[in-house]
């Protein structure tokens, strides 16, 4: 299926990630023009860090591909707003949003404290929100658009990181929520959960083959699954699929269930609490 996304343009958020590298190469190998956005959240990474943007658009155009690199900070309202509007400016047009912001180090409830929590929510919650709120606006307009989020399975089934935990659940109800809202405009709005201490890295290293078999090597994670299907989350090919969120974890995908009621009690008056107590006990108690 090649040239998928031919004539198509995909800012992809915090592609210095790894999973956001293989992502942007992949989008690429499918014929889109890219913005590749890495802003460095971390001081303690080296200082070659700050060109890892770059090394990414030099090695797309180096295989062909067509990229341009943007350092604005997605956490901030207005760099998001300059960071859209210069895309507009070089290609014109913008069909594909991408991301992959990085989580910070995971905290136990414990441990945390209110600066280090708001830290994570600024970074991650509304470092996925700016850039919908300002990439949405061109959707509707055109009819058409895909957004990929990336959140983690901090909330879902691995221990630690309240924080993590709290922001990966937020993207997930962020994600359904807005899938809702733009799918009558013909948006689609995905995610995908991908293991915690994937999805905390935030690394310097450049794009490559080498760099991508050690990683798949050093975490339970292919990599590539990920990416491929965040890439075809991205196409004209899958318009059904909105709203919805996948996990990667080892050579599997997996698509989670979206939260139904799974019993239920009803009675002709209000509770009282004795009623509650029967009905904790035998229609909600654990079996």
């Amino acid at each position: 299926m090649p040239n998928l996304l031919r004539n198509k343009v995909a800012l992809v958020v915090n592609a210095g990630v790894p999973i956001g590298q293989r992502i942007s190469s992949m989008l690429s190998e499918e014929g889109a023009s890219l913005v590749i956005n890495h802003h460095q959240y971390h001081t303690s990474i080296t200082k070659d860090a700050n060109n890892i943007a770059d090394v990414i658009v030099e090695d797309i155009k180096n295989h062909g591909g067509n990229a341009v690199s943007s350092y604005e900070n997605p956490s901030t309202f207005d760099s998001v707003r300059n960071m859209v509007s210069e895309t507009m400016k070089t290609y014109g047009s913008l069909d594909i949003l991408i991301n992959c912001t990085p989580l910070h180090t995971k905290y136990e409830f414990s441990e945390i404290n209110a600066e280090e929590f708001d830290q994570v929510v600024k970074t991650h919650l509304k470092g996925t929100f700016n850039p919908i709120k300002h990439a949405s606006a061109i959707f509707r307009e055109q009819k058409s658009g895909r957004i990929v989020n990336f959140t983690s399975d901090a909330g879902v089934d691995e221990n630690g990181g309240v924080n993590n935990a709290a922001v990966s659940e937020a993207i997930v109800g962020l994600t359904r929520t807005i899938a809702r809202d733009l799918g009558k405009y013909g948006v689609t709005c995905n995610a995908i959960s991908i293991p915690q201490n994937l999805a905390i890295i935030d690394t310097a290293q450049p794009a490559s083959k080498k760099n991508t078999r050690h990683l798949n090597q050093k975490f339970p994670l292919n990599i590539d699954n990920a990416a491929a299907l965040c890439v075809l989350l991205s196409t004209e090919t899958v318009p059904n699929i909105n709203g919805q969120v996948f996990g990667t974890k080892n050579d599997s995908i997996h698509l989670y269930s979206t939260p139904s009621p799974d019993r239920s009690s009803h009675n002709l008056g209000p509770f009282s609490l004795s009623d509650l107590e029967s009905v904790m006990h035998y229609t909600f108690g654990q079996e």
